[in-house]
C-alpha cells in the first residue's frame, strides 16, 4: 500500500486518533441519576460520595464501584461537597463523571471530575 500519496495515511491516522480518544473517554467512571446515600470527609480533607447504584462505566479504581472522591481543601472539592450535601438533604439525583485517576484514596475510589444535580 502506498501511504505517501492520496488520503490513505490521513485516514489511517484519523482512525488511530479516534480509537485513542474513545479509549480515553471510556476510562472514566460515569453515574447517571444516582441518589446520594453517604458522604464522608476525613481529617485529611479527602472525602467521597456513595451513590445508590453502581457507576454506569466501571471505575478505573479498585473496590468502590458506586463512589467518587474529592478533596475539600480545593475550591472544586468544596463545590462538590456542597452539591452532594444538597442532593443528600433534598433527595435529588446526581450525574457525575470521574477523572479516571485514583487521586485521594489510593486504588479504591476514582476522583470526581464534574457533575450536576438533576
Amino acid at each position: 500500500m502506498n501511504f505517501v500519496k492520496g488520503n490513505g495515511m490521513k485516514s489511517w491516522m484519523i482512525a488511530v486518533l479516534m480509537s485513542m480518544a474513545c479509549l480515553q473517554a471510556n476510562a472514566a467512571a460515569v453515574i447517571a441519576a444516582g441518589e446520594v446515600t453517604e458522604v464522608r470527609v476525613d481529617a485529611s480533607g479527602n472525602g467521597f460520595v456513595v451513590f445508590s447504584k453502581d457507576l454506569n462505566t466501571p471505575t478505573a479504581c479498585g473496590t468502590k464501584q458506586n463512589a467518587l472522591s474529592f478533596n475539600v481543601d480545593s475550591v472544586g472539592g468544596r463545590a462538590v461537597y456542597a452539591m452532594v450535601m444538597q442532593a443528600k438533604a433534598t433527595g435529588a439525583r446526581i450525574w457525575a463523571t470521574g477523572t479516571g485517576d485514583c487521586l485521594h484514596y489510593g486504588n479504591t475510589i476514582e476522583a470526581w471530575k464534574y457533575g450536576a444535580i438533576s
